[in-house]
């Protein structure tokens, strides 16, 4: 067989088959030459990602198929047909699973202790702090200063002094002017009292005297 180009028919679909009482799908590939049926197809296994390709009698590593009926293709093409070749690999297929699932990846077990690296930087970090010398006071004249900038930067509410008392506003004006002109019922004005003091002339009569 010389190798180069043609032109295949693909067809795709799964094979039902029946493994210790369960039912799998195996899925598959049928390319179909140019010389169909006179040269026999060409089929392949197409799993998915969960699925491993297992060597055997009637499959290749990379999932070809190969088992007898093809050769039986070639040398009588007239006696076999695509449908007879399809039940003989769900019959193979039945007796030997071509796939198999992946097994699942353990799951991670969970420790409580936290890990190497964190404790590594932990200690790391303590031991820059230890190694660092511890800062020299300040000078009197500077903590003097820093101590008057932050009190005057923020005073003390308490140390505010409190404002003076307000004296009491005086009674309203239109109370005294109305107490002023209301005339009092028992205390008659000025212009009206009797005057003791004053003099009463007390009119007589004249007498007529006669010579």
């Amino acid at each position: 067989m010389t190798a180069g180009t043609a032109l295949l028919v693909s067809l795709t679909g799964t094979i039902p088959v029946h493994y210790r009482a369960l039912s799998y799908n195996i899925p598959i590939a049928i390319w179909l030459p140019f010389e169909f049926p006179t040269e026999p197809p060409i089929i392949y296994l197409t799993p998915t990602n969960e699925m491993i390709i297992r060597k055997g009698t009637h499959v290749e590593p990379g999932g070809k198929c190969i088992a007898g009926y093809f050769n039986s293709w070639q040398s009588k093409p007239e006696a076999c047909s695509l449908k007879e070749l399809l039940e003989f690999l769900q019959d193979v297929f039945s007796r030997e699973p071509p796939l198999y699932s992946k097994p699942k990846p353990p799951a991670p077990a969970y420790s409580s202790q936290p890990p190497t690296s964190q404790i590594t930087s932990t200690s790391s970090q303590q031991q820059q702090q230890q190694q660092q010398p511890p800062r020299p006071p300040l000078p009197p004249q500077l903590a003097r200063s820093l101590s008057t900038n932050s009190s005057l930067a923020h005073p003390d509410p308490q140390s505010r002094p409190t404002p003076p008392i307000r004296p009491p506003l005086p009674p309203p004006l239109y109370s005294q002017s109305s107490q002023s002109l209301t005339p009092s019922s028992s205390t008659p004005p000025l212009h009206l009292r009797p005057n003791s003091n004053s003099i009463q002339f007390i009119p007589t009569p004249q007498l007529g005297l006669t010579l």
